[in-house]
């Protein structure tokens, strides 16, 4: 019974096992997964289709608050001045100053740009005014003793524009004095004092060249005006070009006067005070006359000497412009 026993016990381990073993593989296999549903090709013959291109990415915002490009206005005005005082002085019993160099010493102002290509019209002078090297002494005293050599640089006025008013304007004032009870008013030098002068260019150019120069001039009573070197005060003027021209040049000089009381009024060298002038040429047309007046080594004296001056090639050559049609005098006067 014991036999058969065991027998029945082992039987149902066998059968247990073979349960465990037929089980078992069914575990392990892993979950099945449900079929992708993937579309078709657009070819539809089962050729592969190449990936999309990407996408370009947006150009970039400017950024907040940055200037976008202006179109051309038809009008243009930009004017600049140039406003230069240097040297000047009074002296008492004494020197009134004395500026080793009044190089530069000349405020720039402006406002936009002068050259305008693509405008109607542009109206863009350049303006200049030197004063430098003036005094008065009294009482032994010297009123300046100043270098004005480069004071100022060239003016020119803007180019371009259908129609150009651009003028170029010079005035400088220098070496001028007053000496009172054996004063000396001015030693001063002047030569340099400013550049050349140019007018604007432009389609139809009104854009004249104008100069005025006004030193050595002195009294004296008791004492000596002013002793300056007024040669090449100022550089030459050349009035703007167009295809049609209304751009005369003008010069004016006012050198080596003076009065002198029991005194010397002026002792100045007026040599070559200007360089210069050219009027503007056109294509076509020119209306464009050079004119220079000069006013030098006049002088009225009371027991004294009114002016000592050297007035030789005072101003440059006078050139007229050129054009098929042109009426551009040159005058002179002295």
């Amino acid at each position: 019974m014991r036999r058969v026993h065991w027998r029945v016990i082992a039987m149902i381990g066998v059968v247990a096992l073979a349960l465990i073993g037929a089980g078992a593989p069914a575990l392990a296999d892993p979950l099945p997964l449900p079929p992708l549903d993937l579309p078709a090709p657009l070819g539809g013959d089962g050729a592969s289709v190449p990936a999309p291109a990407p996408a370009l990415a947006p150009a970039p915002a400017p950024a907040p608050g940055a200037p976008a490009d202006a179109p051309p206005s038809p009008v243009n005005v930009a004017p600049k001045i140039q406003v230069g005082a240097c040297g000047n002085g009074l002296g008492v019993l004494g020197q009134g100053t004395t500026t080793q160099s009044c190089k530069g010493k000349s405020t720039d102002l402006a406002v936009g740009d002068s050259n305008a290509p693509s405008s109607l019209l542009n109206v863009s002078p350049d303006i200049q005014v030197g004063a430098c090297g003036n005094g008065a002494g009294v009482l032994e005293g010297v009123g300046t003793a100043s270098d004005c050599t480069g004071q100022q640089g060239n003016v020119s006025g803007g180019n371009g524009g259908l129609l150009n008013i651009s003028p170029a304007v010079q005035l400088g004032v220098c070496g001028n004095g007053a000496g009172i009870l054996r004063g000396l008013g001015t030693t001063s030098g002047c030569e340099g004092q400013q550049g050349e002068a140019t007018g604007g260019a432009g389609a139809l150019a009104v854009s004249p060249a104008v100069q005025a120069a006004v030193c050595g001039n002195g009294a004296a009573v008791l004492g000596i005006g002013t002793l300056a070197d007024c040669s090449g005060q100022q550089g030459g003027a050349t009035s703007g070009p167009g295809a049609l021209a209304v751009s005369p040049a003008v010069q004016a000089a006012l050198c080596g006067n003076g009065a002198g009381i029991a005194g010397i009024g002026t002792l100045a060298d007026c040599s070559s005070q200007q360089g210069g002038a050219t009027s503007g040429s056109g294509a076509f047309a020119a209306v464009s006359p050079v004119v220079q007046a000069a006013i030098c080594g006049n002088g009225a004296g009371v027991v004294g000497i009114g002016a000592t001056a050297d007035c030789a090639g005072q101003q440059g050559d006078a050139g007229g412009s050129s054009a098929p049609l042109a009426v551009s005098p040159a005058v002179q006067a002295a």
